[in-house]
């Protein structure tokens, strides 16, 4: 460097230099606002995941199925509650009470994708309900095994599973 500034060769390395930074800089930058946001939607997708599974876990165990029907051909089942047996103070005696008609639960996934609790919408704030989502049940011998698949979809087309699973013993109400 001489006294009358930089020369052209030193202004052109210190450009290059300088460019380089800016670039290794944007490119840690963008790397992680990318990283930020996919920690973001899995947060959000488990959010709404857990919080759909203990609607279902809730919404059953509160029911205590004794029964079932199918209402479709597909991912659609009613859950019933036929009879429960409940502690008389008074008499201090368990007695059978028998609902006519029966208490219900109905879960089902419809051809638009939406999941319906009861007939009601579940929404999932920002996700969409995948075509690959499903109810599934079997029984074997006396027991109902339900399986609820759900694949929640963000706007970019990521998948997010979650899965509830419940089973309960089929029985008819007791003769008294």
């Amino acid at each position: 460097m001489n006294r009358r500034g930089i020369s052209l060769v030193e202004l052109l390395g210190a450009i290059v230099v300088f460019g380089l930074v800016i670039s290794i800089t944007s490119l840690f930058l963008t790397v992680f606002i990318d990283s930020n946001q996919r920690i973001a939607d899995n947060a959000r997708a488990n959010a709404a995941g857990a919080r759909i599974i203990d609607v279902l876990e809730t919404s059953v165990n509160n029911l205590s199925p004794t029964n079932y029907t199918s209402c479709g051909p597909k991912s659609c089942l009613v859950l019933e509650k036929r009879f429960a047996y409940e502690f008389d103070e008074v008499s201090e005696t368990i007695d059978l009470i028998t609902y006519v008609p029966p208490q219900t639960l109905k879960l089902e996934i419809d051809r638009d994708n939406v999941l319906l609790i009861n007939d009601s919408p579940y929404s999932f704030e920002g996700f969409i309900i995948n075509q690959a989502s499903s109810i599934t049940y079997q029984q074997e011998d006396q027991y109902l095994y339900i399986v609820v698949d759900l694949y929640l979809e963000n706007p970019d087309g990521e998948l997010f599973n979650f899965q509830f699973t419940d089973a309960f013993e089929v029985i008819d109400v007791p003769v008294e």
